[in-house]
């Protein structure tokens, strides 16, 4: 299955807690080199504003020119996912929460990660919880 299965925008909620919503499929299909080769997409959870969950199982990186690939630090990479069940509200609310748990410094700075978990929990759509993370 590829992400044009997916209602866009989508929740990315990365094994180290790092959570961001994702506008359309090339804004997730891009990345820098790096994330690959440090695992970003390993584990990675997509939640689409329906509430339907996709696991990532799989990234390969697509060819490009070589010019491209000499000079750019991004790529375009093909991702696989499966379907995972479907989450309520209250679900997607608690794991964003528990991932913002796992990389409280994300949240420093801006608001402490209780404030911010505060307002991940009074939301009261799908919509509006992706709103907050972009």
């Amino acid at each position: 299955m590829t992400p044009s299965a997916t209602e866009f925008p989508v929740l990315a909620i990365a094994s180290n807690g790092h959570v961001s919503s994702v506008a359309n499929d090339v804004a997730l299909e891009t990345c820098s080199r790096s994330a690959i080769r440090i695992g970003y997409y390993n584990l990675l959870i997509l939640v689409d504003v329906a509430g339907r969950v996709f696991r990532v199982t799989g990234v390969e990186e697509r060819t490009s020119p070589v010019w491209k690939r000499l000079f750019s630090r991004h790529t375009s990479v093909k991702l696989l996912l499966e379907p995972a069940e479907r989450l309520t509200l209250d679900q997607v609310q608690d794991l964003g929460c528990d991932a913002m748990s796992r990389l409280p410094d994300q949240w420093e700075g801006t608001e402490d990660v209780e404030d911010a978990q505060d307002r991940v929990r009074k939301t009261r759509s799908s919509r509006e919880l992706h709103e907050l993370f972009l």
